[in-house]
């Protein structure tokens, strides 16, 4: 009787000992972004900012340049981890005469980038207006494209994976 009783003990401890020992969590898959799950994990911000507008006097009438610029950011809406995560975008900048931009964003291995760069507007005859972030429509989207739900970006290319944490 001692004998089974002891069996038992030490059938119980083993089977807890291995039980504390494995792995209770799963291992985590990589997940490909796509246009469907995008925004699910990432949010694009731009503005544009430090407007500043040129007059010089000509011969021709007084001749405008306008200077700004473009801060692009995305941000994690999750905890994740990425892996080679590259955004492509356009950004419809509003103003007249101000062109639309395309745009490349690296992000780094929790998820974020940033984006800054200069626009200008010279040799104009009229006044400049200050430059914003304008909506796209759904006829500005090509195959293979999509429009973030905000109606700012598209989104041209996007390659690499993230794993949620």
């Amino acid at each position: 009787m001692r004998r089974i009783v002891y069996i038992l003990l030490t059938i119980i401890v083993l089977i807890g000992i291995t039980g504390c020992n494995s792995k209770s969590e799963t291992e985590t898959q990589p997940i490909t972004l796509t246009s469907e799950n995008f925004e699910d994990y990432f949010l694009i911000t731009a503005h544009v900012s430090n407007f500043r507008e040129d007059r010089q006097d000509s011969l021709f009438g007084t001749i405008y340049d306008g200077y700004a610029d473009l801060i692009v950011e995305i941000r994690p809406k999750k905890e994740i981890t990425t892996d080679n995560v590259t955004v492509k975008v356009f950004i419809n900048i509003s103003g007249y005469k101000w062109l639309s931009k395309a745009v490349t964003l690296t992000l780094d291995v929790n998820g974020n980038a940033e984006h800054q760069e200069a626009m200008s507007l010279t040799g104009q005859l009229i006044s400049i207006s200050t430059p914003g972030i304008d909506t796209y429509s759904d006829e500005d989207v090509e195959e293979g494209q999509f429009l973030t739900s905000d109606r700012k970006f598209i989104v041209y290319e996007l390659t690499g994976s993230i794993i949620e944490e």
